[in-house]
């Protein structure tokens, strides 16, 4: 039998191997660690903040869960994971592609790992083909996309407001297609209608890790 601790390794434990491969493999070692925890706190919440917002608008648009899953969840995750990311360039925090990389996939772990931990408290009953795929999957999507829209966006160089915001729209553009894809032909409908997990549901868990949890 698959243990509870075997889910919960297989839904975190690949995204944050690759993330640490990424920051020992960073031959210029730019990016402190409290940048690279801060981003996976940023991720977390975004999780939650998308959690609320993708459960008010799918009432609100009264699509199904396939159709709301390809073609409005990636929109609203891509830019919820990206905030952090795009106000530290803006910022001129981050110096190299590279770094801005490892900064915008630990931000898409970060809600990859979250998400995955919602999702094992939710069904706690499913195999290990399917935290396989979420956690050697969706996780590794979720960062990959904004360290995709990391290396599209960020250059060293002085660029006008215009052309930077011309790139950021690319960037996020290319980020929200390959997630979309991914949920068109990677996810069934089944396991997705449990991924976006409803606003009370993400309420619940975080009450019970606050006042349960001590």
């Amino acid at each position: 039998m698959f243990t509870i601790i075997g889910k919960f390794a297989l839904g975190l434990v690949p995204a944050l191997l690759y993330l640490g491969a990424l920051v020992i493999l960073d031959s210029y070692k730019l990016v402190r660690l409290r940048t690279v925890l801060a981003s996976l706190a940023a991720g977390c919440l975004a999780l939650v903040a998308c959690n609320f917002l993708n459960a008010w608008l799918l009432d609100l648009t009264g699509l199904s869960v396939p159709v709301f899953s390809r073609y409005v969840a990636p929109v609203t995750e891509e830019v919820a994971k990206a905030v952090f990311l795009v106000w530290l360039i803006r910022q001129r925090r981050i110096g190299f592609m590279v770094d801005a990389a490892i900064v915008g996939f630990a931000s898409g772990a970060g809600f990859g790992i979250l998400e995955n931990i919602f999702y094992l408290r939710l069904i706690p009953e499913a195999g290990v083909v399917t935290w396989v795929l979420r956690g050697c999957g969706t996780a590794l999507m979720h960062g990959s996309t904004v360290a995709i829209l990391a290396l599209i966006y960020h250059t060293r160089g002085p660029d006008p407001d215009r052309v930077r915001g011309l790139r950021l729209l690319a960037a996020f553009g290319v980020a929200v297609a390959v997630h979309s894809l991914y949920n068109h032909f990677l996810v069934s409908p089944m396991a997705v209608s449990y991924t976006h997990l409803r606003a009370h549901e993400t309420a619940s868990f975080i009450s019970y890790a606050v006042f349960c949890l001590k």
